[in-house]
């Protein structure tokens, strides 16, 4: 097959305007401009040079990421913490440029000010602001989060750490009562940090009251040594993110006062709310790191060559090949999808935030229910896709990409922990589920009858089976239909599964039913996320004459089509000889899109002073002998001497 046809100075034109207006997040040149100026400050200040820890000690390592936290959040005048609450949009902003210098740093400021900060602040009262807010601006106040415990991580209701109330002396006396119950993985905690926001099950009038959050010191403001009845331990050497000082804890008879308790809510349950705006920080954060591995991988692509098609011509470019744009042009459509529709979401959450005048806390507290299922979908989806994204991105570069200088392995290993943190994948898909069958039954009560709900569920989405015909295989709503289909099947034959426990007697068999049916549920969960990326998605593209982001849009949804072609084969939905069109459709989409691939990562607007993977630009230059790949000469090579 013939290369396609170099498209026309205009055409690319066209293309790149089209594709960075679909990405353009920002709501005003003011949030522009000031991610701009981030950028600015994170290029030219010579701390942020270093962008892996190779050669370093743990403690190196660690006091250097401190140390840049330090200089861009005191000497930037750019940072505001309180933009977290105030101000999302400039949070986002702020973090953008940060993620891409360095995974360890986002990662320490998303604990001292988000985790920690940001759960003063939206748990938190007057009182706690007042206390705290200036206190944490400055990093007087280094904190750190403490829910995670050996024991328990996602069962929060079952954590073990005790915190009893003494009314004589108006103190909480919280306690680690086993090694199970130390707080575990906690970032920032084994070096720097000198307070916590500590989850512990709160005893008072002889009760169990469930679990509350704490402010505790943990360390001296003034020397940095350990309050009484604290202990803490380092947690030892990780696969990746070695900046960022994680740590055990153990509290034996700390006393804090009334004041410790952060009671803007009762109970921890009815707080997390507040909290789910970081799943979608971390999933923003999982989607840019996508975008900066395909913009280097893609770069390299396009400048690489291997192999001629005979002797005496020249070499064709990696990309050139159909092998290489099959596995980098449907990775490129899906970090479209994922970052057009989570953009779609914030502009959404900020447009009805200035809308209405509410603070972000009195907003998510409207929005609850909504906000959790698209966070909680999105922030799998796109993890797993970073995942997925960085390793194929790795092996398309060969062995550059292993080089530390070229940054995919560092963005592979100092990201894997997005899956779990800010809640487990798995788990996440679970509560999606619940609350698609807590809506399931609330439709089901309305009727009084659940044999006619189910038959209405049928007669609207089983029984047509619209099936793809070649006539309509371009068509993206057939495709939203389809994914439709998908999660209405999966919801009713969970919800028929689920509805034999009312026949079980004891607690273990209807505990029995409701696990069999928990592989189905994340299915749904994702079923869930799919539909909502691409319905979002494709309510971007369709009131435009982009033709190139029509393609990305359609080469998403038929490669999501395919990933789940065993399903829609054994429901009847496809017949073998569509599925084998989609396939085909999806070669001759990345065929299409090859001449258009500069654009497509053009649009990422990624500044090169922050990619500077010597792979996406001149290698060669590079790795003459009068160069070394990466960071600059003589403290590269000094550090490499120490090794």
């Amino acid at each position: 097959m013939a290369l396609p046809e170099k498209p026309s100075g205009a055409d690319l034109a066209k293309a790149t305007e089209d594709l960075q207006r679909a990405l353009d997040w920002h709501s005003s040149d003011a949030v522009r401009d000031h991610e701009r100026r981030c950028t600015d400050f994170l290029a030219r200040h010579p701390i942020f040079r270093n962008r892996h820890y190779v050669g370093m000690s743990l403690r190196e390592a660690r006091d250097l990421v401190m140390e840049q936290v330090r200089v861009f959040t005191q000497e930037s005048g750019l940072f505001q913490f309180s933009d977290f609450v105030h101000d999302p949009e400039r949070w986002a902003a702020t973090l953008g440029p940060v993620t891409l210098v360095s995974g360890n740093m986002a990662t320490l400021m998303s604990v001292i000010f988000g985790l920690f900060g940001a759960t003063v602040m939206l748990v938190g009262t007057e009182y706690h602001h007042k206390t705290y807010q200036d206190e944490i601006q400055s990093l007087k106040v280094k904190g750190c989060f403490c829910l995670t415990e050996l024991g328990h991580g996602s069962n929060v209701k079952s954590l073990e750490t005790t915190a009893h109330f003494d009314a004589v002396n108006g103190e909480f006396v919280i306690n680690t009562p086993s090694d199970s119950a130390q707080k575990y993985w906690i970032g920032g905690l084994a070096q720097h940090c000198t307070h916590a926001v500590v989850f512990a099950q709160l005893f008072a009038d002889g009760a169990d009251r469930g679990v509350h959050a704490f402010v505790v010191q943990i360390r001296s403001q003034t020397d940095g040594s350990l309050m009484p009845g604290v202990h803490v331990m380092d947690i030892g050497y990780k696969t990746g993110v070695h900046g960022v000082d994680n740590g055990r804890l153990w509290l034996t008879n700390v006393r804090v006062g009334r004041r410790a308790l952060l009671d803007r809510f009762c109970k921890v349950d009815e707080m997390f709310g507040q909290l789910i705006i970081g799943r979608i920080g971390v999933a923003m954060g999982a989607i840019l790191l996508s975008k900066l591995g395909l913009d280097i991988a893609v770069r390299y692509s396009l400048s690489r060559r291997q192999f001629a098609p005979s002797p005496g011509m020249p070499e064709s470019l990696l990309l050139d090949y159909s092998s290489h744009q099959i596995r980098l042009l449907p990775l490129i459509a899906k970090a479209y999808a994922l970052d057009i529709a989570a953009n779609s979401f914030r502009k959404d959450v900020y447009a009805n935030i200035l809308r209405t005048g509410q603070s972000l806390s009195s907003y998510l507290d409207s929005i609850q229910t909504e906000f959790h299922i698209f966070a909680s979908g999105l922030k799998p989806l796109a993890t797993w896709s970073r995942q997925r994204t960085l390793q194929t991105c790795r092996e398309c570069c060969g062995g550059q990409g292993l080089l530390a200088a070229n940054i995919i392995g560092r963005l592979m290993t100092d990201n894997e922990i997005d899956t779990t943190w800010e809640g487990d994948n798995t788990v996440l898909l679970q509560q999606v589920s619940g609350y698609l069958l807590k809506d399931f039954a609330r439709r089901m009560k309305s009727t009084n009858r659940f044999e006619l709900l189910l038959q209405h569920i049928t007669n609207q989405y089983v029984m047509p089976m619209t099936a793809f015909r070649r006539s309509n295989i371009e068509s993206i709503d057939m495709y939203i239909d389809a994914l439709r289909y998908r999660r209405e099947l999966l919801l009713v034959k969970i919800a028929m599964t689920l509805n034999q426990t009312q026949s079980k007697k004891t607690a273990e068999e209807r505990f029995e039913v409701w696990n069999l049916a928990l592989p189905t549920m994340l299915e749904l969960g994702l079923a869930q996320a799919e539909l909502e990326v691409l319905t979002r998605f494709s309510v971007a593209v369709k009131p435009t004459d982009a033709r190139i982001l029509h393609r990305l849009c359609l080469l998403f949804a038929a490669c999501t089509i395919e990933q789940h072609v065993a399903f829609y084969l054994q429901e009847g939905f496809l017949t073998s000889g569509t599925a084998r069109d989609i396939s085909a459709l999806i070669r001759k989409l990345c065929w299409e899109l090859r001449p258009y691939a500069a654009a497509l990562v053009d649009a990422f607007a990624i500044d090169p002073r922050l990619a500077d993977a010597p792979i996406a630009h001149d290698w060669l230059l590079a790795n003459s002998r009068e160069s070394i790949p990466g960071v600059s000469g003589p403290s590269y090579l000094t550090r490499v001497s120490k090794l």
